[in-house]
């Protein structure tokens, strides 16, 4: 019992220090709002994965929404992935850390929540690639709800392809 109270306090901390790290490390910007079912569009993933520069990139119109906390498989053509590949999730004006992904067809802490008006009532993007280069979006996203609590959330994505190198 004692083990299970420390473990989900032990996220919760871990979750609000990423959000007040995503506070001050996140660049703010408008980007296109996400749907669910993306088309494979070639030239639209990179409109979607990136975030446009902002004039005030520090702004902010209160504190953060609290995080969520995505973990799950991903697909890549049908196939689980391939170990190391670069994943993130956005939000019109932010975007998480990169990770990496782990085993075949694994990943885990992708860590993102709100930091703007713009980030509250849009789906979360999934992208696998260089946000700076090439990024292939995910069919699914995922609604952001704001309940009060870091919300941990398992969810398999799939991607029409890798990203070029």
């Amino acid at each position: 019992m004692i083990r299970r109270v420390f473990n989900s306090n032990f996220t919760i901390f871990i979750a609000l220090c990423s959000a007040a790290i995503m506070m001050v490390s996140c660049n703010n910007g408008d980007s296109a709002p996400a749907t669910k079912n993306r088309s494979s569009d070639e030239s639209e993933p990179y409109k979607i994965c990136t975030i446009e520069p902002s004039e005030n990139p520090n702004q902010s119109s209160g504190p953060p929404g609290l995080p969520y906390i995505f973990k799950g498989k991903y697909y890549v053509n049908g196939e689980l992935g391939p170990p190391n590949q670069r994943i993130y999730v956005k939000l019109v004006t932010s975007r998480s850390q990169i990770t990496r992904t782990l085993d075949e067809g694994v990943y885990i802490g992708l860590i993102h929540g709100p930091v703007s008006e713009k980030d509250w009532d849009v789906p979360f993007v999934f992208c696998l690639g260089d946000p700076e280069g090439d990024a292939v979006v995910a069919e699914e996203s995922y609604e952001y709800k704001n309940l009060g609590h870091p919300q941990d959330v398992e969810l398999d994505l799939h991607f029409p392809r890798l990203p070029k190198e």
